[in-house]
């Protein structure tokens, strides 16, 4: 019985000391996945032309392809939608290559309307080489310091032989809530 009784007395004693801690409030997360976890073709006539390897998906035909990357945050914790959001590119081919990619932010509304937000940027990929700075839409330079709704994606124009490398979406969090 003295045992058991330490043992609640014990418990007691870590809870009121763990009850008041503070939590570290406002946390940056970031969200990371290869393109093959977040990118497809933007149309069935893409797919064939697109290789979904490990590390990339890279467009393998001859002509233009369109892929599509949506970003997934945890929306219940997250405090203001998404931070930014993006990817970096990689290129297969010998001469350096343009993507262009249209951010956006928002939902579909019924009825062929849609409440969203785009914004195209364009990044110049070296030939046989990755972007050295990502191609990120973010809410400061992007969206004029407003929250980024969190449901979010990329549509980008690839040329043959690029491919988007990885991909990333950072959003804050308020633990202390």
């Amino acid at each position: 019985m003295k045992l058991v009784t330490s043992l609640a007395a014990l418990c007691v004693v870590a809870a009121a000391a763990t009850a008041g801690q503070a939590f570290a409030g406002i946390e940056n997360n970031q969200s990371a996945a290869n393109a093959a976890a977040r990118c497809n073709g933007a149309l069935p006539s893409f797919e064939g032309n697109l290789r979904k390897r490990p590390l990339a998906v890279i467009n393998e035909g001859t002509a233009t392809a369109f892929v599509t990357c949506a970003f997934e945050i945890d929306d219940e914790q997250a405090i203001n939608g998404a931070d930014y959001y993006g990817a970096y590119f990689i290129n297969k081919g010998t001469t350096a290559s343009t993507v262009t990619c249209t951010g956006v932010s928002g939902i579909e509304t019924g009825a062929g309307g849609a409440t969203v937000v785009m914004k195209s940027k364009s990044t110049l990929v070296p030939a046989g080489g990755t972007t050295q700075a990502p191609l990120f839409f973010d809410s400061v330079t992007d969206y004029g310091g407003a929250a980024i709704y969190p449901l979010t994606a990329i549509s980008c124009q690839l040329p043959p032989g690029v491919g988007v490398n990885d991909t990333y979406v950072g959003y804050q969090t308020n633990d202390a809530i």
